[in-house]
């Protein structure tokens, strides 16, 4: 996937938005827990405006042209009450003739690879405080909804590909019960009736070391010798920002 319009921090580009095949909502999380930072945050603000797919694969039979995806990013705060509803209000001011997906992105503590969560359970029920100092134990995020919604992606056939790129990605059942697990919830609740939102994911990514880390072990060549030279935590958050991308397009070729 190539990328052009390279931007320092979140935010929006309406020309380049209007010109793209697609548009891509891109979510991180701020630091929680007593964490010195979220890779989340940092691989989000990292992100190109604009991202262009590659054709398909020498073995199809017909060749489609690459695909422009313009990437809206926000960083939300790690706090149940706000972080939906200001998703909410970046999703609400996309154009709604543009097909959009959805992808969220949060740290999962203890992981090495991307997680591709299949599922979002109508459950709040905190480990932790949220940043606000909230706690809340075993109550519904939405009242009178169903007890879980599953994601539309095929995520066996996503991970399998990632996987042949080298990517260290597995698909795991749900998204906790945290923030993030809250996040999905309430988003896959909501697009369900936007015909613009082609689809929705959350991505759990463990720390950017931990990343690379693991990656250093990768057949691929050329992304062990990436790992191998990642001694910094910018180039760690570079690994694991070109990962992303690869799962967005991945996103983008399964509903084109």
């Amino acid at each position: 996937m190539k990328t052009k319009a390279k931007s320092e921090k979140a935010g929006s580009s309406p020309s380049l938005m209007t010109s793209s095949d697609y548009i891509c909502l891109l979510s991180g999380f701020g630091k929680f827990g007593g964490g010195s930072y979220n890779p989340s945050q940092e691989t989000v603000e990292s992100f190109p405006d604009i991202l262009i797919t590659q054709g398909e694969s020498k073995a199809a039979r017909v060749r489609k042209r690459a695909k422009e995806v313009h990437i809206e990013k926000v960083v939300l705060e790690t706090v149940g009450k706000t972080a939906w509803k200001n998703l909410k209000g970046k999703l609400q001011k996309l154009p709604e003739n543009k097909p959009v997906v959805l992808v969220m992105t949060g740290l999962a503590e203890g992981i090495k690879g991307l997680h591709l969560e299949r599922f979002a359970m109508n459950l709040r029920d905190y480990r932790i405080k949220d940043m606000s100092g909230a706690q809340i134990v075993d109550k519904p995020i939405v009242k009178n909804a169903q007890d879980l919604i599953r994601t539309t992606l095929p995520l066996d056939k996503l991970s399998e590909s990632l996987g042949k790129s080298g990517i260290p990605c597995r698909v795991s059942n749900h998204a906790g019960t945290f923030i993030c697990n809250e996040l999905y919830f309430n988003a896959m609740h909501h697009t369900q009736a936007i015909k613009a939102v082609k689809a929705c994911l959350f991505v759990h990514m463990p720390l950017a070391e931990e990343f690379a880390e693991v990656c250093r072990k990768a057949k691929n060549k050329k992304l062990k010798a990436r790992a191998m030279a990642a001694n910094s935590r910018e180039k760690q958050i570079e690994l694991l920002r070109d990962a992303l991308a690869e799962v967005i397009e991945g996103v983008v070729k399964t509903i084109a």
